[in-house]
């Protein structure tokens, strides 16, 4: 039974284990970017029961052989985005050079397969886009990576890491949390909202609620509700955009 449908985040605060298709993080899930970009995800998802703990593995992440073939871009389709994504920057922190940030997650977006409207909200939320913060737990930069995950992610995925303080370096940042957000999406069975949840609770705390059936974390069922908002917000304008 295919299925592209978001978890039911009602469902989840209940503490109720409730069926559901895997929502892809890649442009198959933003309209506005397909048009842009003219990718077609031709893999159907697979329907999950979490509370039969059945395991469904999308094989190619969500990608078909077709993105990859069409792995070049139009790009003005991506000058579009990028002006699109550099104008919520500017409005957020006029200091900013928003043009480069922008650039820079539009081209990670790419290199990584990873819809750039996602990844824009989530570095909005994390650090509203200021590249050289770290949290009072020492989460650091854009994607507000801890320490200990940084170095997991760079030994099972890479890149590498050097030391802590190249956490501040935007790119490598970036595509550390790509990276880390795809091994979450795999991990919990290819669903966008469970790998987001994840990202801000921890995959060891959301893997021991899904299994014992208690009601996950409200303050990271907000916050993967808040950027999967945010993303379908900024997808509808962007769509506006081109179309005008």
């Amino acid at each position: 039974m295919g299925g592209n449908v978001c978890a039911s985040i009602s469902t989840l605060e209940q503490g109720v284990m409730s069926p559901w298709g895997s929502r892809p993080f890649l442009v198959g899930s933003a309209p506005a970017v397909m048009q842009v970009i003219c990718i077609a995800i031709l893999v159907a998802s697979s329907a999950l029961f979490l509370s039969q703990h059945t395991t469904v593995r999308n094989k190619n992440n969500g990608m078909s052989p077709s993105h990859k073939e069409n792995s070049q871009q139009s790009p003005t389709g991506l000058s579009q985005i990028e002006t699109f994504i550099a104008r919520k920057i500017k409005k957020l922190n006029p200091a900013i050079n928003a043009d480069q940030l922008s650039r820079l997650i539009v081209n990670a977006s790419m290199t990584e397969n990873i819809d750039p409207l996602i990844l824009a909200s989530i570095i909005k939320h994390e650090s509203t886009f200021k590249g050289e913060v770290f949290s009072n737990k020492g989460a650091a930069g854009l994607m507000q990576i801890m320490p200990s995950t940084a170095r997991y992610i760079s030994q099972k995925l890479g890149p590498e890491l050097k030391s802590e303080r190249e956490l501040l370096k935007p790119d490598l940042n970036i595509r550390m949390g790509i990276r880390y957000l795809h091994y979450l999406k795999e991990r919990f069975n290819g669903d966008t909202t469970l790998a987001l949840i994840a990202y801000n609770w921890g995959p060891t705390n959301l893997s021991r609620s899904l299994k014992e059936r208690s009601p996950v974390n409200t303050s990271a069922l907000r916050y993967a509700r808040n950027i999967l908002a945010l993303h379908a917000k900024w997808d509808s304008e962007l769509k506006l955009t081109l179309r005008s």
